[in-house]
């Protein structure tokens, strides 16, 4: 199958080292190792990922609402770590080890509606380097793995919360993907 990480790759729009989909063809198949040596920035970002996943819980729009809800004790948002592979009968071929579960009955940042079901958190950790990637909008590898992420739990909305590390600033970008 396909995991989130992998979507990027099949799609094309993985610009990372190791990341194209030729490469990801010859891992399946069994005649590339598929194991992805660790380095210093996967580390960190596993490390990081409760740590934003922490400060999400109190973001309702920019930094500001984050420090205020912290302050004040005030959480505004619930989302949880799954443990465990996601999959959807619709597609078997696809699967997902989703870094958070936004938990229903929180709020939809675009439109500030109560959604009715749980869906999709990314969590994503960047240096000043990769966060210029993010300056015009987020990098497309991004919207198909939160695509993939939507289409697994049958549900129209997810987010991407994005810890830009130099700057020490949360964004949270709020994606309704096309899944038709």
């Amino acid at each position: 199958g396909i995991g989130g990480s992998e979507c990027g790759n099949v799609l094309g729009l993985n610009d990372n080292p190791g990341g194209s989909v030729i490469e990801l063809f010859y891992q399946k198949i069994g005649m590339k190792p598929s194991v992805l040596r660790d380095n210093n920035y996967m580390l960190m970002g596993r490390i990081l990922e409760d740590t934003v996943a922490d400060l999400w819980q109190y973001y309702s729009g920019d930094m500001n609402s984050v420090i205020e809800n912290m302050n004040s004790g005030n959480i505004v948002r619930k989302c949880r770590n799954v443990n465990g592979v996601l999959t959807n009968i619709k597609y078997p071929h696809l699967f997902l080890n989703l870094d958070r579960l936004i938990e229903k009955n929180q709020f939809n940042l675009l439109n500030g509606e109560i959604m009715p079901e749980n869906s999709a958190l990314e969590i994503k950790t960047a240096s000043s380097w990769v966060a210029r990637k993010w300056e015009t909008n987020v990098p497309p590898q991004y919207i198909a793995r939160i695509t993939q992420g939507c289409m697994i739990l049958d549900v129209p909305y997810g987010e991407i919360a994005v810890l830009e590390l130099d700057n020490r600033i949360l964004k949270v970008y709020p994606i309704e993907p096309s899944i038709e």
